[in-house]
């Protein structure tokens, strides 16, 4: 079954609402522990299980390192969709790869609410616009960028000091 199909056919299990509360006893840092959307935690889960396939993760299960969707451009436009996996966005994600996907439009901002990735790459796309600069902010960890062969407005991203750690090659 695709993705959507799950979405639309698949309800939360009984034992749901108790697995999420034991889970954030274990772990309050996880980010659905202050919601109250049990529907759209369960509809998160199911988003995961399909891009940790789709990413083509050797062990996947509920955690996984990388969200890779280079080079799939029917299938990283969907993804992209679903803000409220963005939303919670697993902690176990420290690489988000969305290259090569003929991507139009604006920066995808919702990825950035993975807050805890290292590396991001959302190059040879065609997207436009200006960059979220001050989105960037909450991203500590990131120490691999790459935004180029893209269409974005000339900004005054080399004047913010976030941007002065990456080179000139993740910016052309």
């Amino acid at each position: 079954a695709s993705v959507v199909e799950d979405l639309n056919n698949l309800k939360p299990p009984p034992d749901f609402s108790t697995t999420i509360r034991n889970n954030c006893i274990h772990n309050p840092s996880l980010r659905y522990c202050n919601s109250s959307d049990l529907n759209e935690i369960f509809k998160s889960t199911i988003v995961a299980s399909h891009l940790c396939n789709e990413s083509r993760n050797p062990n996947c299960v509920e955690t996984f390192p990388k969200i890779d969707l280079r080079s799939r451009p029917k299938i990283a436009p969907l993804y992209l969709s679903f803000s409220f996996f963005w939303k919670y966005c697993p902690l176990s994600i420290l690489s988000i790869d969305l290259s090569n996907n003929s991507m139009k439009g604006s920066f995808p901002i919702d990825v950035l609410q993975c807050t805890q990735i290292q590396a991001l790459d959302l190059s040879h796309n065609e997207l436009t616009g200006d960059v979220p600069i001050h989105s960037f902010s909450p991203l500590t960890n990131l120490t691999l960028l790459n935004l180029s062969y893209n269409y974005f407005s000339e900004s005054t991203m080399s004047d913010t000091e976030f941007f002065k750690r990456f080179n000139a090659s993740s910016f052309i």
